[in-house]
């Protein structure tokens, strides 16, 4: 039976293929003048009530009841920013890897290549137009081609900034900068993610000989899904747990550890690097896998700006304010997915609503043209909507990236006092905002019907790349109930009259002081128009907060 069906296999592939040369020989020929009269009138009653869509979107541009430049400008941060991104996309209009209309048709090798691409190219021309990293990652959005230097640049480079002593990134920097190292960051375990004290990789210091043994110890031990790590870095800035001198443990440090041979780019000894294969999304992106075989580093690649271990093995602690200093890598890069969110969902919203202008669908009456399908109510309350939170999530976004610029400064000064409130927010907000943007995308592809189900759409692609950002850097469940616990603590102390304990002068969370010395407090509220107060809105919210606070902690 196996062999018959081998046969017929072939044999209809034969025929496909004979019946398909011949179609192809076929000379093509225009109809003839009696086709042609006859058709002229069944095309004339079709064109009658045919609308073009190009008609409909210049209509729907010129109903605009706003400055759409000055709304341009203010989304792109100010008029010299929206003219510097004018020059950005003017500038990789112009390269081989800044065209994406083929984006579609690659296969996961021809991605991974085309992401590499993109990322040495426009780090050549940043390099060559003297950019910063901010320019380059505004090009890198406007490529939208991910590859194996993401982690490199978003994870690598800051924890060394942040983490790195003046001497480490005096090393380590310019190499970075050169690309003659690439780094990824190491944290999440086969068996360990969000609970980052779980972490089972060790990094064993040995006083004889001044290094790390780095070593993982289970298979569970074994890092997995960092970006860049299956073939692209010859680095990692590696979590493991550290062993001092006297082997006590002392928690998750960073340490930066050499993956690959400089010259042949093959694995060291002991250790054990890959892909992991396809995935859902993000195919230009080799996430991969990494162990450890006892493999030993020098003292001075564990990141020591706030602790130490000595050439003795003496571990010296951060100050008791600085002790959660090692999380601030983790609270950069959600505070960057929250600041990304926006452009996200606004992207996905801008497809949907164009789509449901263009398209038109069901006559009212008989001679009247189709409805725009914009125009049915359902449609409209799913569409809007996400235009709005698209630009409430920009500037939120915006919000939460100075408030993390603003905690840089002050770990310049040794001050981190403000880190508990920006690790809620930032955590509270990556949830947040992640589930709205990814909801919003599936969303607009339903709009879009069945168009919305083909990847030219740019929807299937967008949700599969995005979607991992509800679980990445924190499953969302998980960064809900971080940020409930602190809103808890803040709750108790207003309660105790302490305020809100959320940073300088009570933070985000000083609200609850108040809204607790109102609780007894009647609605002011006399009728429906006085909802349209944000004075009054705000009092509403402060008014439940408290009430489930108290229904909770009660």
């Amino acid at each position: 039976r196996g062999q018959r069906f081998v046969v017929l296999v072939a044999h209809f592939s034969r025929c496909s293929h004979r019946a398909l040369s011949a179609q192809r020989r076929v000379p093509a020929m225009g109809p003839d003048a009696r086709t042609r009269e006859l058709q002229a009138k069944s095309t004339a009653v079709i064109m009658q009530a045919h609308i073009e869509p190009k008609d409909d979107m210049r209509r729907e541009r010129a109903r605009a009841t706003f400055n759409v430049q000055q709304l341009k400008e203010t989304l792109a941060g100010g008029k010299e920013k929206l003219d510097k991104r004018a020059q950005f996309i003017e500038i990789l209009q112009k390269t081989s890897w800044g065209d994406k209309s083929r984006r579609h048709f690659l296969t996961r090798e021809e991605e991974y290549v085309g992401g590499l691409k993109a990322a040495l190219g426009i780090w050549s021309e940043m390099k060559a137009r003297g950019l910063s990293l901010d320019d380059g990652a505004v090009m890198r959005y406007l490529v939208d081609f991910p590859g194996g230097l993401e982690l490199h640049i978003g994870m690598f480079i800051p924890t060394i900034m942040g983490q790195g002593t003046p001497e480490q990134q005096a090393y380590w920097m310019p190499r970075c900068m050169q690309l003659s190292v690439i780094g990824t960051y190491a944290q999440t375990e086969l068996g360990h993610g969000t609970f980052v004290r779980g972490l089972e990789t060790t990094a064993t210091y040995d006083a004889a000989t001044q290094e790390f043994i780095v070593h993982s110890p289970t298979l569970t031990a074994t890092k997995w899904w960092p970006g860049g790590l299956g073939k692209t870095s010859t680095h990692a800035v590696v979590m493991a747990r550290l062993f001092d001198g006297r082997g006590v443990d002392r928690g998750p440090h960073a340490f930066i550890v050499q993956l690959r041979d400089m010259a042949s780019h093959l694995p060291l000894p002991g250790v054990t690097v890959g892909d992991i294969g396809p995935k859902f999304g993000f195919g230009g992106v080799d996430n991969g896998y990494l162990s450890f075989d006892h493999v030993r580093i020098p003292r001075v690649n564990m990141l020591m700006r706030y602790s130490q271990v000595a050439e003795d093995g003496t571990y010296t602690p951060p100050p008791p304010a600085n002790a959660k200093a090692s999380y601030a890598t983790m609270v950069f890069v959600r505070s960057d997915i929250v600041k990304n969110a926006g452009a996200v969902l606004a992207r996905a919203a801008t497809i949907g609503v164009r789509y449901a202008a263009v398209r038109r669908q069901t006559a009212p009456a008989p001679g009247q043209p189709e409805t725009q399908v914009l125009d049915y109510q359902n449609t409209a309350h799913t569409l809007l909507p996400l235009v709005a939170g698209a630009y409430a999530l920009t500037f939120m976004g915006e919000s939460m990236m100075r408030l993390y610029r603003g905690f840089e400064r002050d770990r310049e000064r040794g001050e981190f006092g403000g880190l508990p409130e920006l690790h809620a927010l930032s955590s509270g907000l990556k949830a947040l905002c992640t589930q709205i943007a990814a909801d919003g995308i599936e969303a607009c592809r339903r709009t879009c019907g069945g168009h919305g189900y083909s990847r030219l759409s740019g929807l299937p692609s967008l949700y599969a790349s995005y979607v991992q950002n509800v679980t990445w850097e924190g499953d969302n469940n998980v960064l809900y109930l971080q940020t409930a616990r602190y809103l808890v603590k803040a709750f108790t102390a207003a309660v105790g009259g302490k305020g809100g304990a959320g940073g300088k002068g009570g933070g985000s969370a000083a609200y609850l002081a108040s809204a607790v010395a109102e609780l007894g407090a009647r609605c002011a509220v006399q009728g429906p128009a006085c909802w349209g107060s944000h004075e009054v809105q705000g009092a509403a919210l402060r008014h439940v907060a408290v009430r489930l606070g108290g229904h909770h902690v009660g």
